[in-house]
């Protein structure tokens, strides 16, 4: 029996297009700069074990649908109930990110007053946060909650959507508002200037409680699987499996799983990197990479007439070396049109690969097992290879392993990031101090913290004495909030550095953010020797996962011959 829904409502195409915008705007509000956020707070040390959460929640995501959400309860039910919980645990991670946060900083102060070389208390700090840091510890296990409940939604979300349109030709249609919402996310993230913010942890939580009230008001989409015995040979995909048995497509499934470990460079550290680099709204500047997913996937049935299959995946492999190749070079002298070059990219790196994997492997599973198919390279690509991914991006290990696969000194950690961070945040804060206070009393106040001011006649000279004095910040905060009350702002609310210097920067207007979302700039007071070698370290750090795209590249050329022409139904 038919739903009613499929004809009767004309609400519902615009309903599962918000339900698909509000499902990816949470998504997107923090996991492009999480790692952006976490080095701007010193807690870079658990970047890889924070992104992994997220290939671990979509390997159990299948198994809850199967076995649980799919049967006993209407799918706009569980998906409201899931984001609602999923909304909550991230309420809780901002304060725990601050607590985190604190502890990290408190630690490095006590590292410094040892007076160790830069790699000693490098590897001494990250061996601290990593041993004592429980409030980190903590935030990695509230994200690990956060998306054990997001990730079943992404399939729940299609269900409602099948469910309910008339028929699958307006699936793009909704799906397209899902990218939508994600470059909606990092827009709003870039211009607010949030990118480096754990504020993006509460966009994100409000995000989720709004959606999943949303969901309480979307139509009945009762349990596909209510009545029906369990398969587990479906749920546990093995009929898919099977297919491995064929040449090709095992060649091309274990390719897939390969060629994501340096996907997952591409995710978890580009936020990060573009920080590093001067882009100041790095979450508006990662969105450049879905608005050019969005191009290029309207050029997928011209390109596959044209190339094939096999072709096609070719180009997606090589566009992942290209890019790791423009993030190494471009990363010295931080040359914008190479950074910029490498996440527009990112359309052809994602299009020509997986969703022609996807057409591909429709192409080769038979008529009754192709969900099975499909979750198979889901679970190989978003759970196995991206899993793996993370952990070798962080240098991390499996059961005592060791996972920090390099090549020679390339795909070594950037040790140096949390320091740089450090010293960017601090040279741009004081610059904002500066700019937005008068000359004579900031002399004074320079004065009165024993440095020798008599030389400085420019606020650019008082930048580079202040920025070169070790946390001058913290020790002239009472005086520099008295001075930034005398001048008419409203200090009452501030209590710390960090309020303060926001309360003091100049923002910039809408057009002013969003152009910044192209265009990159490092304040002249950094640090020359910590610029260049935390730009020497993420060149190397870049030049790994080339490599390893690279061998992917060559065993798939060489092993798949495959001579499917298939085209995508148009």
């Amino acid at each position: 029996m038919s739903n009613p829904s499929k004809s009767s409502s004309g609400l519902i195409v615009p309903l599962l297009s918000v339900m698909m915008f509000l499902q990816f705007f949470t998504w997107g509000t923090w996991f492009s700069t999480l790692s952006a956020a976490l080095s701007n707070y010193s807690l870079s040390a658990f970047t890889g074990a924070a992104y992994e959460a997220a290939p671990i929640a979509a390997i159990f995501a299948p198994l809850f649908l199967g076995l649980i959400a799919d049967r006993y309860f209407a799918s706009e039910k569980v998906m409201g109930m899931l984001m609602l919980i999923g909304g909550v645990l991230m309420l809780f991670i901002t304060g725990v990110a601050d607590s985190a946060a604190a502890f990290a900083t408190e630690s490095a102060e006590k590292l410094k007053a040892l007076n160790l070389p830069a790699k000693e208390f490098d590897e001494k700090f990250k061996a601290l946060q990593l041993a004592d840091n429980s409030s980190a510890k903590l935030l990695v296990w509230l994200i690990l909650g956060h998306l054990l409940c997001y990730m079943p939604t992404l399939g729940l979300g299609n269900t409602i959507a099948f469910t309910h349109i008339k028929n699958q030709e307006q699936f793009p249609k909704i799906r397209v508002w899902g990218t939508i919402g994600w470059i909606a996310a990092g827009l709003f993230v870039g211009i607010q200037g949030w990118s480096s913010e754990f504020k993006i942890f509460s966009l994100c939580a409000y995000s989720s409680l709004v959606l999943g009230v949303f969901c309480f008001f979307l139509p009945n989409t009762p349990p596909p699987l209510k009545g029906k015995p369990m398969d587990i040979r479906s749920l546990f995909m093995v009929d898919a499996f099977k297919l491995m048995a064929n040449w090709n497509f095992f060649v091309f499934a274990v390719c897939s799983t390969l060629v994501c470990v340096p996907l997952a460079f591409y995710y978890g550290s580009t936020g990060s990197y573009l920080a590093h680099t001067g882009f100041v709204q790095s979450g508006s500047t990662m969105t450049i990479g879905q608005m050019s997913e969005i191009f290029f996937m309207l050029l997928i049935p011209f390109f596959f007439r044209k190339l094939g299959v096999k072709n096609m995946i070719l180009v997606g492999i090589a566009a992942w070396v290209i890019r790791y190749i423009l993030f190494a070079y471009g990363a010295p002298a931080q040359v914008t049109w190479m950074l910029l070059a490498g996440v527009v990219l990112h359309g052809v790196c994602y299009d020509f690969f997986f969703v022609t994997g996807f057409i591909y492997t429709d192409k080769k599973a038979p008529t009754e097992i192709r969900g099975q198919a499909q979750g198979l390279l889901v679970f190989l690509t978003q759970g196995v290879g991206m899993f793996f991914g993370y952990r070798i991006m962080a240098g991390g290990n499996l059961f005592g392993l060791p996972l920090n696969l390099t090549f020679g000194q390339y795909g070594e950690q950037v040790s140096r990031s949390d320091a740089y961070s450090e010293s960017l945040k601090t040279v741009r804060g004081i610059t904002d101090v500066v700019e937005r206070l008068p000359l004579q009393e900031l002399r004074d106040v320079g004065e009165r913290q024993g440095l020798e001011v008599a030389a400085t006649t420019s606020k650019e000279q008082l930048v580079t004495l202040f920025s070169n004095q070790s946390q001058f910040m913290e020790k002239a905060f009472v005086d520099i909030k008295s001075l930034a009350g005398a001048q008419g702002f409203d200090v009452s609310k501030v209590t710390n550095k960090d309020e303060l210097v926001s309360l003091l920067s100049d923002k910039p207007s809408f057009l002013e953010s969003l152009s910044m979302m192209f265009s990159q700039k490092l304040p002249q007071d950094l640090n020359p020797e910590l610029l260049a070698d935390t730009m020497a370290q993420w060149k190397n750090f870049w030049i790994s996962p080339a490599i390893m795209a690279a061998i992917v590249f060559v065993v798939f050329a060489v092993a798949f011959w495959d001579r499917t022409k298939a085209t995508p139904e148009e």
